[in-house]
């Protein structure tokens, strides 16, 4: 997550500007979540690695929670692409990353 912004040319350019960025989004997203009625939207989180690891199933499970009409697309997700940049931190800093992400996502199972 936070490799992959460290790419955009939008977002800060180091680890520790890229964490001050997404950590308080996070967090006021997750705050806002778990107060907000969310029942009967068409809401729904998806994690990118459990469409990676079923693309068809998991697209067709989505589009029905969705309430919209299952097709086949271009777009697919798949595992390896997921993992391309799990070494591009060494190991002290991929542990500061993955801790200050724990802190506020403990029940995403970012460890």
């Amino acid at each position: 997550m936070l490799a992959s912004h460290l790419a955009q040319p939008w977002a800060p350019s180091t680890v520790d500007g890229a964490l001050a960025y997404l950590v308080p989004i996070y967090r006021r997203w997750l705050t806002w979540r778990d107060t907000a009625d969310l029942a009967g939207r068409r809401y729904v989180e998806v994690r990118a690695e459990d469409l990676a690891a079923d693309w068809p199933g998991q697209r067709r499970a989505l589009f029905a929670r969705l309430g919209v009409d299952d097709v086949a697309t271009r777009s697919t997700f798949q595992a390896h692409r997921l993992a391309h940049r799990d070494h591009q931190f060494d190991t002290g800093t991929r542990e500061r990353i993955e801790a200050a992400f724990h802190r506020i996502v403990p029940a995403m199972g970012y460890a």
